[in-house]
Order: structure tokens, then sequence, then C-alpha cells
């Protein structure tokens, strides 16, 4: 049957009462959309029935789809209220609804909607009624619309309302009922849904997979792509999970899109590619994910990062824009700040840092009971970490070494290992036990347990005395304690030979004010000649240009000025090698204190002498 011939019959059948509106708009909608002329045809044919109001009708359809004529939503508007049956007054109310030629209006949408009374206005209504558009949300007057609607797409309302328990008790089976009932490419998608996280029914990937390929629909395609990613009931394969990634084009597709680029799963690792897909979806959680790119990312940008986590809202967002307040990341420090949003972000992680503000006392009175009951709330394992310390030390409850054992075992955290070492170390409510804090030390991995397998080796505690690998847990830790425990090794030729500059050179980096002051008046005329020499010794020159606190130094003036040259020459030895140029350094008539034959110094000397006597700094003038 020829277009033409189609539609004349299927408008006849529909003028007589046989078919009603909606299923004639059905029949003959597919040869709108291919046919320009066949569309421009049937427009010439409806402008010669006006006689006819499902004419009249479908020349507001056709003005407002724009097929055979511009699209005009004016006049679609008049055609549907002259044709004034019930398919003319809902399709006002869909104008309405979606403020196509008229202001949106959920209102009047409604009154039409009610005025209209057929499937599809009273489908409307229980969307209305379920999302609270221009009404109060009520459920059970959105089931109701529902049941009297009785389209596929209010079965599949009511099969939802079913599975969240909206006005209802939560119940998967009738939820599944219902979505069998529709038998709807969504349906099936719902139906897939609840095998996948085994509501109502066991659990079943391969099911799930099953509905999920029945249904061929954006939703369907974003879950067969989390099927792939995740390997659920399927081999994990992130080439397909990207191809149905990309035929869904849902957000939560291209967030997923974003999350396999940043991490290189599947592709090669492309930041600007993940943040591209996150752009595109737009949904909170991807936006939350820009923002982490920018606070933890290559290209760190913590600005925008704060912008991203305002627009994204999600409880990591909050939780992320407390973490920049309380660290004074690309804002003022602010623990104010913080501290509100971690409690508006209400996640584990978040109860956690207002317990440390608590137990730090920043922005609030230190508490410890209060830092206690955050801890308790959060049930992280820093959480029970640091649950640990308040009852090792006996902050703001009764000292229990068994409780706090209790909760560094539940931790497993590096840092709950490290402080289970120092129980056994100590023998903090256990028998004291070397073997079992090197265990712990060894499972912590921290600077702080290699400083301490370090030194069990040093002093052979619980293993045999051995110097070099005392040595190497403490280059390892690389830690102030460390440093001064490698001066000692080298001091004293402990598992090394003896070397005077390395000694001079971990004493420094440990910078422990005494023992760096001992070492700096010991050794000054061996670091001035070094200085003077600097690419025999290129370690202690870098050592040397690091030291600037100065102040903590209980040293003679004259020894004052003279290791502040050396760090200067060290600093100037430090640019050359890295600028690449040369630099003519003070030599030693410049250098020389006074001595008897010489009892003014050398001339830099005497002009650093009197420069700083008045003011304090040093003087350093370039031959």
């Amino acid at each position: 049957m020829g277009q033409n011939k189609k539609f004349i019959y299927y408008l006849k059948q529909c003028e007589s009462g046989q078919l009603g509106s909606l299923e004639f708009i059905n029949k003959i909608y597919p040869t709108f959309s291919d046919d320009i002329i066949w569309n421009r045809q049937l427009v010439s044919y409806l402008l010669s029935r006006k006689s006819s109001t499902i004419c009249i009708f479908f020349l507001g359809w056709v003005y407002q789809n724009g097929f055979g004529v511009n699209q005009d939503y004016n006049k679609a508007h008049e055609y549907y209220e002259r044709a004034n049956i019930p398919i003319s007054i809902h399709q006002l109310g869909w104008l309405y609804h979606e403020g196509l030629g008229v202001t949106k209006d959920y209102h009047k949408a409604r009154k039409y909607y009610k005025c209209a009374n057929v499937p599809r206005s009273l489908h409307m209504l229980g969307i209305y009624y379920q999302d609270g558009l221009g009404v109060k949300p009520n459920y059970n007057k959105a089931r109701e619309y529902y049941e009297r609607s009785g389209t596929l797409d209010s079965l599949n309302q009511l099969g939802w309302l079913y599975q969240a328990g909206l006005g209802v008790p939560i119940d998967y089976n009738k939820a599944r009922e219902y979505y069998e009932q529709a038998s709807t490419p969504a349906s099936f998608n719902l139906i897939g849904m609840l095998y996948h996280k085994g509501l109502g029914v066991p659990q079943d990937y391969n099911k799930a997979r099953e509905y999920y390929e029945r249904s061929g629909t954006p939703d369907s395609y974003t879950n067969l792509g989390g099927l792939y990613q995740h390997g659920f009931g399927v081999t994990q394969d992130y080439t397909k999970a990207i191809k149905y990634y990309k035929q869904s084009g849902r957000p939560v597709a291209l967030n997923n899109l974003g999350a396999l680029y940043q991490n290189g799963l599947g592709v090669t690792q492309d930041y600007n590619k993940a943040r591209k897909y996150y752009e595109r979806s737009g949904i909170p959680v991807a936006l939350d994910n820009i923002g982490m790119l920018y606070a933890y990312g290559v290209n760190k940008d913590y600005n925008k990062a704060r912008e991203f986590f305002e627009r994204a809202g999600t409880p990591n967002a909050l939780h992320q824009l407390g973490w920049l307040y309380h660290g004074g990341l690309g804002v003022t420090k602010d623990y104010h700040k913080a501290r509100e949003y971690y409690e508006q972000a209400k996640t584990p992680a978040s109860f956690n840092n207002i317990g440390s503000l608590y137990y730090e006392g920043l922005g609030v009175t230190r508490d410890y009971n209060k830092a206690r009951n955050y801890y308790e709330q959060s049930g992280l394992p820093d959480s029970f970490a640091n649950l640990g310390i308040l009852y090792q030390n006996g902050f703001g409850v009764d000292q229990d070494f068994k409780k706090a054992y209790e909760y560094y075992e539940r931790a497993g955290t590096p840092s709950s290992r490290h402080f289970l070492g120092d129980i056994y170390y100590c023998g903090f409510g256990v028998i004291k036990n070397y073997n079992k804090a090197y265990e712990y030390y060894e499972l912590a991995g921290l600077p702080a347990s290699l400083h301490m397998l370090g030194w069990l080796y040093q002093e052979g505690l619980g293993v045999n005395q051995d110097y070099n690998k005392a040595r190497e847990y403490y280059e390892r830790a690389s830690i102030t304690n460390s440093f001064i425990n490698l001066g000692r090794l080298y001091e004293h030729g402990l598992g090394v030979e003896k070397n005077a500059i390395k000694s001079a050179i971990y004493f420094i980096k440990g910078k422990h004010p005494n023992t760096t002051s001992n070492i700096i008046s010991r050794n000054i005329s061996l670091f001035k000649q070094l200085c003077l020499e600097p690419d025999s010794y290129p370690e202690l020159l870098e050592t040397l240009a690091s030291l600037n606190d100065f102040d903590s130094l209980n040293l003679d003036s004259s020894i004052m000025i003279d290791i502040r040259l050396c760090c200067i020459l060290a600093q100037q030895w430090l640019v050359t090698r890295q600028q690449k140029q040369e630099i003519t350094y003070l030599r030693d008539e410049h250098w020389n204190p006074p001595t008897t034959t010489n009892p003014k110094g050398g001339q830099g000397y005497q002009q650093c002498c009197n420069h700083f006597k008045e003011t304090g700094d040093i003087l350093i003038s370039k031959k």
C-alpha cells in the first residue's frame, strides 16, 4: 500500500473511531522523517480537510515536529486548540511541559493533562507526582495515575516504585512482574539490573547480560560496558567496555570512559581525553573527577580543582573542599571552613579529618573525646590507627595498651604497623619482643620504621649486630635521626671507614643544633678548604648550600662568619653548576682570618666582619 493510500486508510479508521489517535500517530510517524516530498503532500492533504478534527490535530502535530513545514510551535498551539480533542489537549500539556513556544509551566501542563485524561496524560500526571513537578511529591498519587494509565511506560514506572520503595514497601518481585508485563527495551534493561545486583533474584551476571543485550537501549549499553569493564560474568575486556560506553553516549557512560582514559585501562593513559569525557558527561561525579585531576594530577591547579568541587557538590567533592581549606591549598588555610565542608560531606574520610582537627586543636578547642567520637564514626583504617594512638597515650581515655593494640591490628595501615612495632620494642602492655618489633617495622616500611630497623641492626636487638645493614636502613629512611646515626657510624668507623667529611655531612643533614654546632666548630678549616676546591667533594657543598637555620646554632662570631661564607660559596657553586657559568671564587688572601703575621686578616674577611657587625648579614664580593 503506497504512503498516500496508507495514510488515508488509517485516517478514515481514526475518524470512524476504529483506530485511536495515538495508534494512528504510531502507525504514520515513521513515514514523516523519511520522505520530504511525501511530508509536503501530506500537509497539503491535511489543509484540504480542515473540517476533520483529527486532521486539524495532525496539522498541529506536523508544525510541532517540522514535518513538511517550518517548525512553528505557535501554529502547533493554535491547531491543537482548534482540534480540542483529548489527544490535542494532551499535546498542549506537552508544549507547556517542555516550554515549546510558551514559558515552561508545570501547573498549566498538569491542567491540560487532567483535561485530556488519555493514557499518555495519566502517565505524565504520575511523573508529576513522582518527581514533584509543580506539585508536592506524592508517590501514592503517582502510583494511582500509573495504574489508571496502563501504558507500557507506566508499567515500567510502577515497577520502579516497587524496586525503589517509593510510597510502597520495597518488593523486587512485584517490580520484576511489572517490568515483564511491559516487555519494552527499557523494561529489559531494568530486569537486567535486578539480576546484575541480585535484587529479588539470585545475582546472575549472565542473565543480566542477556537482558541488557535484548534491551539495546543507551542505558543498557552503559550497563554492558560496566560488565566488561569489571569482568562481571564475562572475561574482563576494556576494549569491549569502551565500545559499549561509546554506543551509549549517556552521561554515566561518558564518565566511565573518562575513568578508563585517566587510569590507562584498555587505552593509553591520557588525562586530557579523560577530562574531555568528564566535561561531556557533566554529571556531578564527572565534575568531581575533573576536580580530582586538578587537585592530584600532573598539572596541579587548586583553584580550578576548587571550582569543580564546588560545582559537583558530591560528598567526595565537599570532603575535598574541606581538605583544600585544611591544607591551605589554593586558598588561605581556614580550619573552620574545612570543618564545615567535612561536616557537610559526612563521609568516613571527613569524620576522620574532623577527629584530627579536634585531636590537634585546629580551629577548635582540643578535645580528645570529640576526636574519639569522630574516629569511631569514621570506621576507616586510619581512624582505627588514630584510636590506637588515643588509647596508647591515654588521651581522653584511660591508657589501655590492649585496646591500642586491638585498634592497630584492625587498622592494618603502615602507621599502625609501625606503632605495633613500637609496642613490642618498648614492651607497652606486652612482653618486650625485638623479633616481633622487627616484623612489624618491616611490614610498615615507613621512613621511621626503616630507621628503627637500622637501630635494631646497629645495637644487635633481636638480630645479629650488623653495621652495614644498619647503614643501609638509615640511608633508605633518610630522616633526621637516621642522618645523625649515619654521622656517628662514619665518625667512629662502624661498618665503614672513618670519614670526617661524610660524618659532618650527615650530622648537618640531621639538623640537631648542638651536634651540628660541634661538627662545624671542629671542621670549619676543612670546610673552607673544600669550598675553595668545590669539585673535590660536591656532596658537602650541596649539604652546606641547604644549611640556613643559623640562629639555632650556638657558634662563636668568627666561626659563624666563616660557616655562612662557606654556605654562600656552596650556593654559588650550585648556581654555577646549574647554569654552566664560570664564577671567580674568593681566594685565600680574601678568606684568611687574623693571624700574628696578618693581624687584620684578609681583605674579604675584614669586609665581612664589618658588614656582619653592622647588619647581621654576610657580605661577599667577587674578585
